[in-house]
């Protein structure tokens, strides 16, 4: 059985559209984090408009029960959204907007998750270390160039993105769910203990941010999140950014965060 304990999204910046968003059911659960949009990405919606559609189609592809797989939901979903702008956009183009996308789903006594893109989920029985599964192949590019600025944001060329994003013939190149549901099968997937008490977080990577920059631990993470709750790590997250200031390297000084944290039992 799966408890939600807290569960929150809050904007890096009020003055900018939140891209991130979380939706929660009966024995499951998923976070989204959009991807910043790029310039000549061939659609004639925003992120926000992309990461809604997938929303609504994971949270109709009843995830508790049945027999499909996650990947098979998730493509699913894909699928839907993109026959919903095809008429209207170019979806051959590998910039077209896109999100990252981590699900957990208990059905039959048996815990499953799905990661896609630098989403998070980490877990953590009692009395064991956590375990943090994260698809961080967009960290992990083979020889990238230099990173530019682009709608002010540090990130790599629109050129290089395109050829390494969701391209099967990209050598370590990576995957986001964006036009083809074949993504989908490109994330990271296993199973969860939750024969025993233990807890569950979903997390996007403006949240995850605690951990990879400024030094928290997974069970420091897990721990807060249990007693303060997921709106005060985002705020924490947010102060740390602030104080931080600008990066001066790859991505955002602050971003969207999001987080939903589970008790199994």
């Amino acid at each position: 059985m799966l408890h939600i304990v807290s569960a929150a999204r809050l904007p890096g910046s009020p003055s900018v559209p939140n891209e991130d968003a979380y939706a929660t059911g009966p024995g499951w659960a998923f976070v989204i984090d959009g991807v910043t949009r790029t310039p000549d990405d061939g659609c004639m919606h925003d992120v926000p408009w992309f990461v809604k559609g997938l929303v609504h189609a994971l949270a109709a592809a009843r995830l508790p029960g049945g027999s499909s797989s996650l990947e098979s939901i998730l493509a699913a979903a894909i699928h839907d959204v993109a026959e919903s702008h095809r008429d209207t956009c170019d979806l051959a183009n590998r910039t077209s907007p896109a999100a990252q996308v981590a699900i957990v789903r208990v059905q039959r006594g048996i815990g499953e998750y799905l990661v896609l893109g630098d989403c998070t989920v980490v877990w953590q029985v009692d009395g064991e270390s956590p375990v943090a599964v994260c698809d961080d192949r967009v960290v992990r590019l083979p020889n990238p160039p230099a990173p530019v600025l682009i709608n002010g944001v540090r990130r790599y060329p629109l050129d290089y993105i395109a050829r390494m994003r969701n391209n099967p013939k990209a050598k370590g190149g990576f995957w986001v769910a964006s036009t083809d549901p074949q993504a989908a099968w490109e994330g990271l997937s296993g199973q969860i203990p939750v024969d025993r008490p233990g807890t569950i977080a979903l997390l996007s990577d403006g949240l995850t941010r605690l951990v990879e920059r400024y030094g928290w631990t997974w069970a420091g993470l897990l721990e807060e999140g249990a007693a303060r709750g997921v709106p005060e790590l985002i705020h924490v997250v947010h102060e740390a950014d602030r104080a931080a200031g600008a990066t001066g390297g790859r991505g955002k000084a602050s971003d969207d965060a999001t987080g939903v944290l589970l008790a199994s039992y």
